[in-house]
Formats: C-alpha cells, sequence, structure tokens
C-alpha cells in the first residue's frame, strides 16, 4: 500500500490565539520536524508582536487618561483658589495620600459658634468631595449634649426637606437661582462629631456650572449653616424638642428652600 502523504494545503493559515497555535506546533512537531509546523511557528512570532504592540497601546491609552485626570484635577483646584483669592476669603491648601485639598473658613455667620463656618474640599480622580461644617467650638458642644437621638431625628428631618438653592445676590444678573446640589446632613464619626453638610460633585457638573457652585459652596451652604444654627443648638442644648426645633426651620427657610 502507498504512504499517505499530506496535503499542506489543508493546514489553517489564519492566526489563532498563542496557546492553540502552540498545541498545534508541538502536535506537529510530533508528526514532522517540516512542512506545516514552520508556518504555525510564523504565526505564533506574529501573534506575540501583535499582542505586545496592543498592549503597548493600552497602556499608552490608559496613562494618557491617568493624565487627563490629573490635568482635570488640578485645573479644577486652580479655578476655586482663583475664586477663594478673588473673593477675600480664608483658605490653605494640603495633601495627604496624595490627594490634594483645600480648607477654609467663612466669616460673618453671626449665630454660628464662633461667628464663622469652616469647609473641606477633597479633589479625587472624577469628582470633588465638599464639606461645610460648624467651628470646633459647635463640635465641642455637639461632643458634650445628652441630646444626640434628638439631633439624628433632626437631620433625618433636614436630609428629606431641606434643598438650598443658589443665587448670584445680583437679582439673577449673573444666572438664575437654582438648585443645584442636595447636600447630606451629618456628624463625623472621625471623634470630632463635627455637625456637617457633605456631597459629593463630579468635575463635568462644575465645570458646566462653575460660578453657580463656587458660590453655593462658598456663600449658600454658609448661610444655610447660620440660619439653621438657632435651632441645632437649642436641641443639643435641651432647650426645645425635636417639634420645635422643625418648626424654627420652617419659619426660618420659608422662601428661601
Amino acid at each position: 500500500m502507498a504512504a499517505a502523504t499530506r496535503d499542506d494545503s489543508t493546514i489553517d493559515t489564519e492566526p489563532k490565539s498563542v496557546s492553540t497555535l502552540c498545541r498545534l506546533y508541538i502536535c506537529g512537531l510530533s508528526r514532522n520536524a517540516n512542512g506545516g509546523c514552520s508556518r504555525i511557528y510564523k504565526h505564533i512570532k506574529e501573534l506575540k508582536l501583535q499582542y505586545k504592540e496592543e498592549m503597548g497601546l493600552a497602556m499608552k491609552c490608559e496613562r494618557k487618561k491617568e493624565i487627563d485626570k490629573k490635568i482635570k484635577q488640578f485645573k479644577v483646584k486652580s479655578e476655586i483658589s482663583n475664586y477663594l483669592n478673588l473673593h477675600n476669603l480664608y483658605f490653605e491648601t494640603y495633601e495627604i495620600g496624595g490627594i490634594p485639598y483645600i480648607t477654609m473658613v467663612f466669616e460673618n455667620c453671626d449665630r454660628c459658634p464662633g461667628h464663622i463656618t469652616e469647609g473641606s474640599i477633597y479633589f479625587y480622580e472624577e469628582c470633588m468631595e465638599v464639606r461645610v461644617y460648624y467651628s470646633e467650638l459647635g463640635a465641642q458642644m455637639c461632643n458634650k449634649s445628652k441630646n444626640l437621638p434628638n439631633l439624628y431625628r433632626l437631620m433625618n428631618y433636614l436630609n428629606a426637606m431641606s434643598w438650598p438653592c443658589v443665587n448670584d445676590g445680583m437679582d439673577g444678573m449673573l444666572y438664575s437661582s437654582e438648585y443645584l446640589v442636595s447636600p447630606r446632613f451629618i456628624i463625623t464619626e472621625d471623634g470630632m462629631m463635627d455637625i456637617t453638610t457633605i456631597m459629593a460633585i463630579p468635575y463635568s457638573h462644575f465645570i458646566m456650572d462653575t460660578l453657580q457652585i463656587e458660590d453655593y459652596i462658598t456663600a449658600a451652604l454658609p448661610a444655610l449653616l447660620d440660619s439653621l444654627s438657632a435651632p441645632i443648638f437649642l436641641l443639643l442644648e435641651g432647650r426645645i424638642n425635636v417639634e420645635d426645633a422643625i418648626d424654627i426651620i420652617e419659619t426660618e427657610l420659608q422662601g428661601k428652600n
């Protein structure tokens, strides 16, 4: 009987995965060291080269994304710093764990403990975390109070019913009054017990409404805490109950929220 001959034209010359080609290559070596095996080995080299090129391109794309995020983060931080300087608002810049942040002091909060409120902005890759809170004196009053359960009830009401808006203070000449962001009211769990409004603002949102958000952080929120100061701290001192505090808030904020 005539020996069977192999038709090399039947060998699939289309590129396959590295693992598949390796198996074919080893199998081919066990049958015949020549012929189709050389083509399979060539495909393996081509596929490896293609893989390296694609991985290099992917790494470049990821690197570009990281750089773009850093640039956006830096631009937003610079814009807010310029705004604070322009309005003569006291602030300091820091960095923790590679995350830049700003701390601020807002004066003329006459009803707040110490007549000031404070704030901070942490600049993450894609958003910033904004906090505005009462001063250290307010935190001390909170820490000493035995009426925290009542304050938590009041905060639950505020988180459900308080919708602070921002306006330009010029009867709408710069922009109309809007409800841009809804902050949450919390007491921090870091041992300080700061009575705080907190929110996350994406950079894409900030870029669209830059001036409104800057005014919101530095004017609307401090004014909100100032107007809430009496019911919050009278409640902490036990001089009023939750229902009384809510009545004061509804009267105080009528037409503002």
